[in-house]
């Protein structure tokens, strides 16, 4: 039996193989240098059924796929029993990667990903005061799933550079996808001192900038990253510029914080496509729709086609059951507010983001006040107010949707504007111009007179606006939030040049500064 785990796994010893390395008084090599797998190893349901029905990965839409499947179970194929043989091996993969001694780091949330295997390994291989250079993705840098890496690499050791790459193009790895932002990391094998800099530079965009990348780098103590993020979280700033943008924007109050302020909402993820999936196959006319983030955009709801319809009270049962059940967010609220089903948030206008989505999209912070009597798919969390009223919410999604917030974002994601990512973005408190953005975000968002509640509660007209006046409103929220974080107008032509003339046209960015001029 052992044997067999042996071959099939394909363990390898590092003592063994390179016994002079690990003799005594060295315990390890002196540089390491390597380039990791950056695979996920959970198994992904469709992929194993598309053995034995070619051409199901080509169906893009999930229902579809989730309907042949069905029929390939009741016809008895084997697929099935292929998945769950994959599932329990990953599993028990994942519970050795999540546990055992010299894989502390990878996590015990989340999917595996090998990057994080193979990223720990590189430290054990390293000896003290030995050197670590690899390619890693910018998922280090970032986000909950990875902070227990993140922190074992920042904390204890000393990152020498970290310099990174933006691959579009794929200038720099040719078998890369163009979309993903690549680290290239080196550092030292000792305990960091109060002294020591972690140095980052990039975006990097073409082979002059990484060339010249040691005058770019800025420079960050651990001191700095804990007061921005919890989780360690280095942000990507271009220059020096945009570092001194950063740190302005930094030291406002994070929308996690509960600071006693008139609002605090707390963000939640509501029906899952695949644990959900029996309440997503109504055919009633008087079924509700179900998001997902694609449904949505800036103040634009409906952006996209719904792909799931419920049944209306089975849906309102399954999230009251939630709440009533929930040991999260749902703790934190009234217990006469949780057993009313009245008082569910799905009964009115209520605000939903998107998960994913990249730091190299035109827009990265999606946002949108969605209908009431609406439903959302776990890739589009929404807000739940603790605290505050239609105003405090509108005025949340005009910061949200701004262009000084989308900016800030972009330093912070790669791939999905996690709800741990939302929670620390900072939120300016009670500026002085708060009701005009939250009555210019409420004009936006009511498009028609499924909003009425929401647009009388703030006090603006409900109904279609014409374009130019909508461009219009939202400079001037651009405007108005960047004084809120107490940016200059130079600050603002910062922020400017991290958006193509397509994402943000020249007329536009007009627009904002004559707002901004007339504001102060």
């Amino acid at each position: 039996m052992i044997r067999e785990a042996r071959d099939r796994q394909g363990f390898f010893h590092w003592p063994l193989a390179f016994p002079e390395v690990w003799r005594e008084g060295r315990g390890g090599f002196d540089v390491v240098l390597a380039n990791p797998p950056w695979e996920k190893l959970k198994p992904e349901k469709h992929n194993y059924y598309a053995l034995y029905r070619p051409g199901l990965k080509g169906i893009r839409e999930a229902a579809e796929r989730e309907r042949i499947m069905a029929q390939m179970d009741a016809k008895g194929s084997p697929a099935a029993v292929a998945y769950e043989a994959a599932v329990e091996d990953y599993e028990g993969r994942r519970a050795y990667f999540s546990r055992v001694g010299d894989y502390r780091l990878s996590g015990s949330k989340g999917d595996l990903d090998l990057f994080k295997a193979f990223g720990e390994r590189f430290l054990g291989l390293a000896r003290d005061n030995g050197s670590v250079g690899c390619v890693l993705p910018r998922q280090l840098l970032t986000g909950p799933s990875s902070s227990v890496l993140r922190r074992g690499y920042l904390t204890g050791n000393v990152p020498l550079a970290v310099d990174v790459i933006e691959n579009k193009g794929r200038w720099a790895f040719e078998n890369v996808d163009g979309r993903y932002t690549i680290l290239l990391v080196a550092l030292a094998r000792r305990e960091p001192t109060g002294r020591d800099r972690i140095r980052v530079a990039g975006p990097i965009r073409s082979q002059e900038e990484l060339s010249s990348a040691a005058q770019s780098r800025i420079e960050w103590s651990l001191a700095d990253l804990a007061h921005g993020s919890e989780t360690l979280d280095v942000p990507l700033i271009g220059d020096r510029e945009m570092g001194r943008v950063f740190s302005a924007m930094l030291h406002h109050p994070r929308f996690g914080d509960d600071i006693q302020t008139s609002w605090r909402a707390l963000p939640r993820r509501e029906v899952h496509g695949t644990h959900d999936r029996s309440l997503l196959e109504s055919d009633s006319p008087d079924s509700w729709e179900v998001w997902t983030g694609g449904s949505f955009d800036r103040y634009r709801p409906g952006a996209g086609r719904p792909l799931f319809l419920a049944d209306p009270e089975l849906l309102k049962q399954f999230l009251q059951t939630q709440r009533l059940t929930s040991r999260t967010v749902w703790n934190e609220f009234p217990r006469d507010v949780v057993s009313n089903e009245r008082t569910l948030p799905i009964l009115r206008a209520r605000i939903a983001f998107r998960d994913v989505s990249r730091s190299t999209d035109s827009r990265t912070m999606r946002a949108c006040l969605i209908p009431p009597y609406t439903g959302t798919m776990e890739a589009a969390p929404v807000l739940n107010w603790l605290r505050g009223d239609a105003v405090d919410e509108a005025y949340t999604l005009g910061v949200l949707c701004s262009l000084p917030l989308d900016w800030f974002v972009r330093r912070r994601v790669e791939a999905h504007v996690k709800i741990g990512i939302l929670n620390m973005l900072p939120i300016p408190r009670e500026p002085r111009q708060e009701n005009r953005i939250a009555n210019l975000a409420a004009r936006l968002s009511c498009i028609d007179d499924r909003y009425a509640d929401f647009a009388r509660e703030v006090g603006v007209e409900f109904g279609p606006l014409p374009p130019g006046e909508r461009s219009d409103m939202e400079a001037e929220i651009d405007a108005l939030v960047a004084h809120a974080y107490g940016l200059s107008e130079n600050d603002l032509r910062v922020i400017f040049r991290d958006f193509t003339e397509r994402a943000v046209p020249p007329a536009y960015r007009d627009r904002v500064v004559e707002h901004y001029r007339a504001a102060s």
